[in-house]
């Protein structure tokens, strides 16, 4: 809760930098007055928060009435696009109008300044546990990576380049260039609306690509279970683009509807973005990716040790995206805004983390101690070829 102090300041939050209050408040002012205080001249605003044990200190310029458009005498809108804290009282000087004539709207402020703080107050929450989800998830990413690594050094680099190493690499390493943006826009200092609305669609098209080609390595697996049939081929590849298409275009309505508060602007020792509305529609892009890894898991053949092996690592990789993207619907459809974006980091986590041990545990089970075959494509097509003359003997 915001507290006016009894020297008597009145908050003004403007439409364009406070997205949830679109509304001009009220204030009543006497421009001969108000532009008596020389522009430049700093003064104190008390804000006093149930968040924080100390209360922050802004100093903020005063602006004359001629600039601000305060006619005289009269109830006034002021559509200045920033937080400005205005002075009514100084050193035996009144600046402003009566008390009594000022009263209503300084009460009407003063309860819009409360509200809007309880709004700042639950931003800071949400964001403070958004952030330690994000953390846990770029932990994950991290003690994958080292204890993959030399996996990583023996079955993939050493072995002959082809498609599949590509979408492996770029998949793994294209994800911290995401844990960093997120890192950045939860932990950054004074970024503006603009930047955070930057730093949120990079993130979201950063995840969206890396889910994508999670999906194209088990695109991948389906494929060369079914000894790249072409109907196959076909099949699985229209299903993506039309999965996809779908995708764009809802996730992308769903970036364009993200406001922020500028928190940081107003309580400097506070990081990060601060999301303060968004479309719930992100549910139907974790139900569309659900729904497609769930024909991927199905659309399976059995039989040969290493298919038994990509058969049990994807239903268990299933089972666990599964979870995570339940948890994901529930939340964005469920949630308030500012949790829409709480399991998004460590959905792109799982995806990542587990396509990846996919490709390493088939490239393990189709080497010969520790050599690497010339062509894995070739081994792993053999073993499903036997399996198929096997059943059909």
């Amino acid at each position: 809760m915001m507290i006016i102090s009894s020297a008597g300041y009145v908050i003004r939050i403007a439409k364009s930098i406070w997205p949830p209050a679109r509304q001009k408040f009220q204030v009543c002012a006497e421009a001969e007055q108000l532009g008596r205080r020389p522009r430049g001249l700093s003064h104190h605003a008390m804000i006093i928060t149930s968040f924080s044990s100390k209360p922050a200190t802004i100093q903020l310029p005063i602006m004359p009435a001629s600039q601000i458009g305060v006619p005289p005498n009269e109830d006034c809108l002021l559509p200045v696009p920033e937080i400005r804290f205005i002075h009514k009282y100084g050193r035996g000087t009144r600046y402003g109008p009566s008390q009594s004539t000022n009263m209503n709207a300084t009460t009407a402020t003063a309860a819009t300044a409360a509200a809007a703080a309880e709004q700042i107050e639950v931003a800071l929450q949400q964001n403070r546990v958004v952030t330690y989800f994000d953390l846990s998830a770029a932990m994950l990413l991290v003690y994958d990576y080292f204890i993959t690594l030399p996996d990583e050094i023996q079955l993939i680099w050493s072995s002959r380049w082809g498609g599949i190493q590509m979408v492996f690499l770029l998949n793994r390493y294209a994800a911290f260039w995401n844990v960093g943006i997120a890192i950045y826009h939860q932990f950054g200092s004074n970024l503006s609306n603009s930047t955070c609305f930057g730093l949120y669609t990079a993130t979201s098209w950063l995840i969206a690509c890396g889910i994508g080609m999670s999906e194209i390595i088990l695109i991948y697996r389906t494929y060369a279970l079914w000894g790249k049939r072409k109907s196959v081929r076909y099949a699985l590849g229209l299903l993506f683009i039309a999965a996809w298409i779908v995708l764009v275009f809802y996730l992308n309505k769903v970036i364009r509807s993200m406001e922020f508060a500028p928190v940081g602007k107003i309580l400097p020792e506070y990081q990060g973005c601060f999301v303060t509305k968004i479309d719930n529609i992100l549910y139907i892009c974790w139900s569309i990716a659900l729904a497609y890894e769930t024909i991927l898991q199905n659309y399976r053949r059995t039989s040969s040790p290493l298919l038994y092996l990509i058969f049990r690592d994807s239903a268990l990789s299933y089972i666990t995206l599964l979870a995570s993207s339940v948890a994901n619907v529930l939340v964005v459809r469920l949630g308030p805004p500012g949790y829409t974006y709480l399991l998004t980091g460590t959905q792109h986590a799982l995806h990542v983390v587990l396509s990846s041990r996919i490709v390493l545990n088939i490239r393990r089970s189709a080497v010969s101690g520790a050599i690497v075959a010339s062509n894995l494509v070739e081994i792993e097509l053999e073993e499903t070829q036997n399996s198929v003359a096997s059943r059909s003997r």
